[in-house]
């Protein structure tokens, strides 16, 4: 069966789907640096809930424990409704794999701080994940997080805007020439330019990725149901890095090993020493 074509009218379609549903998974992740009065933004979560607990699915180096320790502070920061709020919880990291680092990690929220999260955003289920998945050639891919530059944090104000990127695989002489490993990662092509979701035309890219990191790799499944064109999206993969080199892309691990540790978690013993 040949794929169905990425038409103008479904791409408005998943630009307001991105827009009314995935951006509600999707958040903002906050530091307060030393000396500041303000969090500052250091890359973006997914939330997500799973074993009957709520967590942030992100990358390492986004949730890093040593460098929240080096900052004397281990609280992360979420803007919930009123204002900043301190995310207490755990921080727990995906096993590395010798050859290719996963750069992933998950964060373990109390509940009692989920009651206030789910008050501007929803917690993903087990049924929208994928571990594993064949890639296909056809810009289904999308990329959604909070890049730095297009944030404004004042004392009275913060303004966020999402940025959203629907991509296709990168060849396998790109996997090749990183030395990235296919099983752990899925890469992106990344163009520099491309189609404008919501005004339409061509828009150029400029700016950085920074802030894009921890945000989520979702599949866009696309079926016909009769005459209907039905869409759907399940989140495969964190996004860890980008790249300008000279290949151009954009990198996210496989969500696969994160589950799997998160599956694994004496969940009991922890709660226990988290609240």
């Amino acid at each position: 069966m040949e794929p169905l074509a990425l038409t103008a009218e479904l791409l408005k379609r998943i630009t307001i789907d991105v827009d009314n549903k995935l951006i509600k998974y999707t958040c903002q992740l906050h530091r307060m640096l030393p000396g500041e009065s303000l969090p500052s933004p250091s890359g973006s979560g997914v939330l997500a809930q799973l074993r009957g607990q709520y967590f942030i699915l992100s990358a390492s180096h986004v949730l890093d424990k040593d460098m929240m320790e080096r900052r004397k502070d281990t609280s992360l920061y979420i803007f919930i409704e009123d204002g900043f709020h301190a995310i207490p919880g755990m921080s727990m990291n995906s096993p590395h794999e010798p050859a290719n680092e996963i750069d992933l990690s998950c964060y373990l929220i109390r509940p009692d701080i989920a009651r206030k999260l789910i008050k501007s955003y929803e917690f993903l289920t087990i049924e929208k994940i994928v571990t594993s998945i064949e890639l296909v050639n056809t810009p289904q891919y999308c990329v959604l997080g909070y890049r730095e530059e297009n944030t404004r944090i004042e004392k009275e104000s913060y303004y966020a805007q999402p940025s959203m990127y629907l991509l296709k695989p990168s060849s396998d002489k790109v996997y090749t020439n990183y030395k990235i490993s296919k099983s752990n990662s899925i890469l992106l092509e990344m163009r520099g330019k491309g189609s404008d979701m919501k005004k339409g035309g061509e828009k150029k890219f400029s700016g950085s990725f920074y802030g894009l990191s921890g945000g989520g790799l979702w599949f866009v499944d696309i079926s016909k149901k009769d005459t209907e064109v039905v869409l759907d999206y399940f989140l495969i993969g964190i996004m860890t890095q980008f790249n300008k080199g000279k290949f151009y892309y954009l990198k996210g691990d496989r969500i696969g090993p994160l589950i799997e540790r998160i599956f694994r978690l004496p969940i009991d013993s922890i709660m226990q020493r988290l609240i």
